[in-house]
């Protein structure tokens, strides 16, 4: 599915939208703009749990790169950048983003209609592709009887909860719960799923 953070701001590029956030400027005469000490040096992600060791080596690679603002830009303060990384689940990215606690919100899953209609000059950036994959023991009976095989309508009954035993598949499997093991339910690949 497709991995999605947002950036909430008009600005084009990624770090002058990011540190423009509650950046107060005023124009000078012939409309030069001149921006105060108080720009906002700190970079939050909130989100998708996913996402965010990428966005950690990205930011660890960025700061490593520039240690201070104004090496990215002359124009921006002699500032050490700082950016946070938290996860939580694309859902929480995205509650992140509406409340205004974080700049930006990592998801792992489209955003919604009703996320787009809240979120003011929305951009989505795609960072990348997963896939979502279902594992069975090689071991487990139903396998072995199968020879491997099991359908999409099974494996939706056995994750919509309609399947909670071996022999709701098959009357020749064992009277045996399944155990499902999934993703963590706030995660927007379990949402996907």
């Amino acid at each position: 599915m497709k991995k999605i953070f947002m950036l909430i701001a008009v600005a084009a590029l990624f770090f002058t939208t990011a540190i423009s956030c509650g950046n107060k400027s005023t124009e000078g005469n012939g409309g030069e703009t001149k921006k105060n000490s108080d720009v906002n040096t700190q970079i939050s992600f909130s989100g998708s749990s996913t996402l965010a060791p990428v966005i950690s080596k990205i930011s660890t690679n960025f700061i490593e790169k520039y240690t201070s603002w104004n090496k990215v830009d002359p124009s921006l303060p002699a500032e050490n950048i700082t950016i946070y990384v938290s996860s939580g689940g694309s859902g929480a990215g995205v509650k992140a983003v509406m409340d205004g606690v974080a700049n930006f919100g990592m998801l792992a899953r489209d955003i919604k209609d009703g996320e787009k209609e809240k979120i003011k000059n929305l951009k989505a950036f795609t960072l990348g592709l997963d896939a979502l994959t279902i594992s069975v023991n090689p071991q487990n009976k139903f396998i072995q009887l199968k020879g491997g095989n099991i359908t999409k309508e099974e494996i939706i009954k056995i994750f919509s909860g309609e399947y909670k035993k071996w022999s709701d598949l098959d009357k020749s499997l064992p009277d045996e719960e399944i155990v499902v093991v999934t993703r963590d339910l706030s995660g927007g690949a379990h949402e996907v799923f």
